[in-house]
């Protein structure tokens, strides 16, 4: 699936009369990232317009397929979009959330910041996954607050984060002892993440032996 192959199947994904929308907008996800940074800025300003009426969908699948295409074109009005949806309540509100790793912006990373806070800890678990995909080094403490407020699901998914940014190499032998209060935690599925951090990390970040005991 080429740029324009791309346009005319969410074209078809709008029209009232077609069946197959998710099958579609499941192929538009499948090809957006191996197109990559291929795509023009027109392109993705196409891609983005052509999409937006599905992003709100009240069918929950297509709402999520179109999310996520919405991200990857990058456009800065659907960037806009998927921020204010982002701050809803349920399934969509979190969509946008984890689309929200997807997207290189200032104001996406701004709320993932603000949701890593957030009173739900669903709202906490996903995005400190997205803030794993979009953070710096500097974002490393708010992963570990996540990790230290618990309950289980944001840990885990903090760890992730930890991992995540071990593996984009932004982490140093300076982080060590913060990927180490969260190897506290005596979950293996955490334990393994932070691993995985370490090995992934370009510094030599080797947890002591109290806190991975």
């Amino acid at each position: 699936m080429d740029a324009a192959s791309l346009g005319r199947a969410i074209t078809r994904a709008t029209e009232r009369e077609a069946t197959d929308r998710v099958a579609i907008l499941e192929a538009v996800a499948e090809a957006m990232p191996r197109l990559g940074r291929g795509l023009s800025p027109d392109v993705r300003a196409q891609l983005a317009q052509r999409v937006a009426p599905l992003v709100e969908s009240p069918r929950g699948e297509l709402s999520a397929l179109a999310i996520e295409i919405a991200a990857r074109t990058g456009a800065p009005e659907t960037n806009a979009l998927l921020v204010t949806i982002s701050s809803r309540r349920g399934p969509e509100g979190r969509e946008a959330l984890a689309a929200l790793g997807l997207v290189e912006d200032d104001a996406s990373l701004a709320r993932l910041r603000e949701a890593v806070t957030d009173d739900d800890a669903a709202v906490r678990a996903v995005a400190v996954i997205a803030l794993g995909e979009r953070g710096g080094a500097d974002d490393l403490a708010r992963i570990v607050a996540v990790a230290e407020r618990g309950p289980w699901a944001p840990t885990l998914a903090a760890s992730f984060a930890v991992a995540r940014l071990a593996r984009r190499a932004v982490l140093t032998a300076s982080d060590a002892d913060a990927i180490c209060s969260i190897g506290l935690a005596r979950d293996p599925v955490v334990r393994a993440n932070l691993i995985v951090a370490r090995e992934d990390s370009t510094a030599t970040i080797v947890p002591s032996a109290k806190a991975m005991a």
